[in-house]
């Protein structure tokens, strides 16, 4: 009886540990069983990050950030941010969960898209920021000296009466290019189906950069072929 029973224990577990193989498996981000601080399971994108031995081993060689291993060795549930485990500024989230009283599922979720690419939004708009202060005190200032002296040259007059139209004009440019953003991440799983011709938008870019032109003294070359076809696209953000 004792025999027969141990067997059965022996194929309750050995049935527990497929099922969670194929839970592991199941999943497409790489994923661990930690039992202890031993990786019992480990799937195929786990084995691809951390290497194909990664199974048997000591989780604390694996992952090396200690705010993780603080949940994954209490065997607690949390989300943890960790940047650097595999490779310098690589960012992941370490979704866990308690399994048992010993043991804990570890997903790695890959966020180092979403963290770069809301460090390039807020880069972009803290610089569009820094770039209105220019032609703004530009505009401030002409039109303060309009308004106080009444004897200017009208040839001074119309210069100073350009140049505010011209910085206006760059002003509202890169309010464009701002909200351009905002409709960018409120639009991105929408295609556009505007035709554009490519040609026509890379005159006017080069023409908008004119200001760029005459201060940094370059110059623009453009060779587009005459035989582009068009093509879909949103002409504003392009």
């Amino acid at each position: 009886v004792a025999e027969g029973g141990q067997s059965a224990t022996h194929a309750a577990m050995a049935v527990l540990g497929d099922n969670e193989r194929a839970l592991v498996d199941a999943l497409e981000e790489p994923a661990l069983v930690v039992e202890g601080s031993t990786v019992r399971l480990a799937n195929a994108p786990a084995k691809t990050l951390l290497g194909a031995r990664i199974e048997g081993g000591d989780v604390r060689l694996a992952i090396r950030h200690p705010q993780a291993l603080d949940v994954i060795l209490t065997h607690g549930s949390g989300e943890v941010d960790a940047t650097g485990i595999v490779e310098p500024g690589r960012s992941w989230r370490l979704l866990i969960r308690r399994l048992w009283p010993n043991a804990s599922l570890v997903r790695m979720i890959d966020r180092s898209e979403a963290v770069s690419a809301e460090k390039m939004r807020v880069d972009f708009v803290a610089n569009a920021s820094h770039e209105l202060r220019t032609p703004l005190s530009t505009v401030l200032g002409y039109a303060e000296t309009l308004a106080e002296e009444n004897d200017l040259p009208p040839d001074l007059r119309a210069n100073f009466g350009r140049t505010i139209r011209d910085e206006a004009r760059r002003m509202l440019r890169i309010i464009e290019d701002l909200m351009s953003l905002s409709r960018i991440e409120a639009d991105r799983f929408v295609a556009p189906g505007e035709r554009v011709d490519i040609a026509d938008i890379i005159s006017t870019s080069v023409a908008n950069a004119g200001h760029a032109r005459k201060s940094a003294s370059c110059e623009f070359k453009v060779q587009v072929a005459d035989d582009l076809p068009p093509v879909r696209g949103d002409r504003g953000q392009l």
